[in-house]
């Protein structure tokens, strides 16, 4: 099984590289103004960077079926979390939606404690809306809180 995830991961490794190859032959652009080679390149190297690292660090670590089988209560309830933000996006406005969506994921999915999940669900969605708003003047809903930001 250990061959079949380090050559899966050299495959993953090549295909992102030869998506930052291709992404090179489109305009690039800048970071205000991407173009249509900004996205695709910096996909690639994150595929490609994920999958050198997975094929680096996860050296020598055996699969363990029985906890593969309760990875899908995780999986279901990660699910779950995308459909809530998916429906409530618009109507609750950006900032709330991610704010839940990333507490449930850390709360539910990977049980991390009240006060941990609350700081960096805060600190998430607060910092990507400033981000997202401010840095790359993107549109996102202001929802219910529509007369307290911008």
């Amino acid at each position: 099984m250990e061959l079949k995830n380090r050559w899966s991961s050299l495959v993953l490794f090549a295909l992102g590289v030869g998506v930052c190859l291709l992404s090179l032959r489109l305009p690039f652009g800048t970071l205000r103004q991407p173009r249509e080679g900004f996205m695709p390149f910096f996909l690639g190297l994150l595929l490609a960077g994920l999958s050198l690292a997975d094929f680096l660090f996860a050296q020598g670590k055996k699969n363990n079926h029985s906890e593969a089988k309760n990875n899908y209560r995780r999986v279901w309830l990660a699910g779950g979390a995308m459909a809530f933000y998916a429906l409530l996006f618009s109507f609750v406005g950006y900032l709330l939606a991610t704010f839940g969506v990333i507490l449930w994921i850390l709360r539910l999915v990977y049980r991390v404690r009240w006060g941990t999940a609350l700081l960096f669900s805060t600190g998430a969605a607060g910092l990507s809306f400033i981000l997202f708003v401010y840095a790359l003047n993107v549109p996102l809903p202001p929802g219910i809180l529509k007369g307290l930001i911008r």
